[in-house]
């Protein structure tokens, strides 16, 4: 049987190729990147590496500002054994080297390779070997500041020297220089003097604590015109003068510490416009009169510290009056009266904590209501012998009798009923014997809101723009901190006396409790923290957009 001859197939057209799917998707993409790319790249800003292109001018200034500084603590061994001030790399010698090419660690730079802080806190130096003496340190910074040297240092947004033992002024009139500052960490140091009223001229700054120092004078009244200040915290110094009505104006205040200082006059009552403040620390104020009834303004109080203030008032009321309460410490001053009920002195639902030891309140204690976790200290007082027998609502440490009997003569009340009444003018204090010895709370220590220093880190130049740009080395926009500031503020639970500093981040915060710092620089020209500048970011976003359709076209 013959067979059919065989057909030899044909080869199809060459338009009739059929392309996989994902090979033909490939080939769009290419083509419309052909197109939209070189557009898309013309849009884009891109910026310079930091340090590179800063003239060499500002950044030997800028070298010689942070050497100066150096210096003046005796060139100690944190910025050049452990700090890489001695760092020479990438084939520069020492003489033109810049500091922010060459990793120096305790500050951060700025996109423009500008110098925009000093990280120094003495907390960061703990447990770190800087000498060659194995385990041991060399101990805090000690010397002066250099201001009049580091004026170069222009940039300036944040210096925190926390915890060492730095002297010298605290705030000289040269400070007005520095006036990108946003946060100003001295606390617990040895500064001296009056603050300059030229602390005015730092339009930006956001943090101020030089708590726990040696500062003499008053408050600046320039201090007052500070718009973008959240955290004034002068406590713990020796500081003078009448307290300014004025700080009422200062509504964006959210930390206020003035206690342990030698201020007379009354509390402002205008003080009570203070409706941000979240913690407002008066303890060892020493100052006349009682707690205004006006700080019922104070809508945002979470912390009032007021311990050993000296107060002879009733328990103030105005503090039944705010919801956000969160702890009230009254302990020794001298109180006197019954407590509200219970129905009124726990009414803030917010309330967990509450000392009112050590003073000369009398009638009953009021019991905490069921179901709520409240801390309250109430021994060391007048209290009448409860009828109840519940243990709970005994003073177990009395006053004297003799204490509670010669206070209340001094305000011709007689001897301390439940139902006394005061006079309307009670006249001044009286003396009275020590109280027993009682258990203040345990104090707490105030925690740096400064943010930690970064190590140096161990890459190669191009990436320098991620690691040295002030969003990675400082807080970012304004949110505390950071804070911080805010911020969130941690709970300063159980502040004693001996410990006045608002804790921080934040931050501080803090630290506070981090106090959150925006862009190093004011002015709209200058180019943004990102790699990419924010007007960059929608014609890219658009043309990567057109891309895609082209492709799935």
């Amino acid at each position: 049987m013959a067979h059919p001859p065989r057909r030899t197939p044909r080869s199809p057209p060459l338009g009739a190729l059929q392309l996989p799917a994902a090979a033909l998707l490939l080939l769009r993409l290419l083509a419309a990147m052909v197109v939209v790319v070189p557009g898309c790249v013309a849009q884009v800003e891109i910026l310079p590496i930091p340090g590179f292109t800063t003239p060499d001018a500002v950044a030997l200034a800028e070298k010689a500002a942070l050497l100066a500084f150096a210096a003046a603590f005796n060139n100690h061994p944190v910025f050049f054994k452990w700090g890489s001030w001695a760092n020479v790399s990438l084939g520069m010698t020492y003489k033109n080297s810049k500091p922010c090419v060459q990793f120096w660690q305790w500050i951060t730079c700025d996109v423009e390779g500008r110098v925009n802080a000093i990280d120094i806190p003495n907390e960061a130096m703990v447990g770190k070997d800087l000498t060659y003496a194995r385990g041991s340190t060399p101990g805090p910074l000690k010397g002066e500041i250099p201001w009049g040297k580091m004026t170069a240092l222009a940039n300036l947004v944040l210096i925190n020297v926390a915890g060492n033992e730095v002297s010298g002024p605290v705030l000289p009139p040269v400070i007005s220089k520095f006036f990108k500052l946003r946060e100003i960490m001295f606390q617990d140091n040895r500064f001296i003097g009056p603050m300059a009223n030229e602390v005015s001229a730092l339009k930006s700054l956001e943090k101020l604590d030089v708590s726990l120092n040696d500062i003499t004078g008053a408050i600046p009244p320039g201090i007052v015109t500070l718009r973008k200040l959240t955290w004034l915290a002068v406590g713990q110094n020796r500081m003078s003068g009448v307290l300014l009505p004025a700080l009422g104006n200062m509504t964006q205040l959210k930390t206020l510490d003035i206690g342990g200082n030698s201020f007379k006059g009354p509390l402002p009552a205008s003080w009570g416009a203070l409706k941000n403040l979240e913690l407002l620390n008066v303890q060892k104020l020493y100052v006349d009169g009682s707690f205004p009834d006006a700080w019922t303004g104070m809508t945002s109080l979470e912390h009032f510290v007021a311990p050993a203030a000296r107060i002879r008032s009733r328990f103030p009321s105005f503090l039944l009056k705010l919801k956000s309460i969160k702890e009230i410490i009254l302990y020794d001053n001298e109180l006197w009266g019954p407590l509200p009920p219970a129905s009124q002195l726990f009414a803030p639902t917010s309330l967990t904590s509450l000392d009112v030891s050590s003073n000369f309140l009398n009638g009953s204690v009021p019991k905490v209501p069921a179901g709520r976790d409240i801390n309250f200290k109430f021994f060391t007082n007048c209290f009448q012998p409860s009828a109840s027998a519940d243990p709970s609502l005994e003073d177990q440490t009395p006053m004297f009798p003799a204490d509670c009997a010669r206070l209340y003569s001094s305000l011709t009340l007689g001897p301390p009923t439940p139902a006394a009444a005061p006079s309307s003018a009670p006249p001044s204090s009286a003396p009275h014997s020590s109280a027993p010895p009682s258990s203040a709370p345990p104090s707490s220590a105030p925690p740096s809101s400064a943010p930690p220093s970064i190590s140096p880190p161990l890459l190669p130049p191009p990436l320098l723009p991620l690691l040295r740009s002030p969003s990675s080395a400082l807080p970012s926009s304004t949110s505390p901190s950071s804070a911080p500031a805010s911020s969130p503020i941690p709970p300063p639970s159980n502040i004693t006396a001996g410990s006045p500093s608002p804790p921080t981040s934040s931050s501080p915060s803090p630290s506070p409790p981090t106090s959150p710092t925006a862009s190093p620089s004011d002015s709209p020209n200058k180019p943004s923290s990102s790699s990419l500048s924010a007007s960059a970011l929608s014609p890219l976003a658009s043309c990567l957009l057109l891309l895609l359709v082209i492709a799935l076209a």
